[in-house]
């Protein structure tokens, strides 16, 4: 989606809100995964389907930040703990002088909802130096991320990996900011 809900908040906050929209639109017994555009899936033959457990209601990988887990990739169930607890989150809105924006809010109203049930997803579904706490490395990733990263070094960093030789770059409108894009991704740098 390109549409910003938010005028008062960083574009980080349409995450939420867009999740919480899809979940009240699927069954019961879908899955929902997230996956933000700083990020590559290296891996296409491993299915997320069964990652998360059963008994499980949403799963973060963790991260060694500020915050526990990091929501750059995620999946969840659309019951109503898990709706519950967005509404939450977004109704808390954003946190003061805090950097990970959305993703702090997440971490903080988590021991809010001890009805949910969340899963500590393994690493290499959202692989990125700043999200190996345990410094396990992550030989075979099949999310490659790049949180943190200065743009234009995750950019080139993206090109490779997904094989071109340069990145070629088109500008498209994403409300105020820019939006690169590139044959099969887009980068959204909401941060300048």
């Amino acid at each position: 989606s390109n549409q910003r809900i938010y005028t008062d908040r960083k574009p980080h906050w349409e995450k939420p809100l867009l999740v919480l929209n899809l979940l009240n639109e699927m069954k019961e017994s879908d899955e929902l995964m997230w996956v933000d555009t700083d990020t590559i899936v290296m891996r296409e033959d491993v299915s997320p389907k069964g990652v998360l457990q059963s008994d499980s209601d949403i799963g973060f990988c963790a991260d060694k930040a500020e915050t526990p887990f990091n929501t750059g990739v995620f999946i969840a169930r659309p019951n109503n703990r898990v709706k519950k607890f967005l509404k939450d989150v977004i109704d808390c809105g954003p946190m003061s002088n805090i950097r990970y924006h959305d993703q702090s809010r997440i971490c903080e109203r988590m021991p809010h909802h001890p009805d949910m049930k969340v899963q500590m997803l393994p690493i290499e579904w959202n692989y990125a130096g700043c999200t190996d706490w345990a410094r396990i490395g992550c030989a075979d990733p099949i999310i490659q991320a790049f949180h943190g990263w200065p743009r234009d070094k995750a950019i080139k960093k993206m090109a490779v990996l997904m094989g071109l030789e340069q990145p070629v770059a088109e500008v498209e409108t994403f409300g105020p900011k820019p939006v690169l894009c590139f044959p099969c991704m887009t980068y959204v740098n909401v941060d300048e």
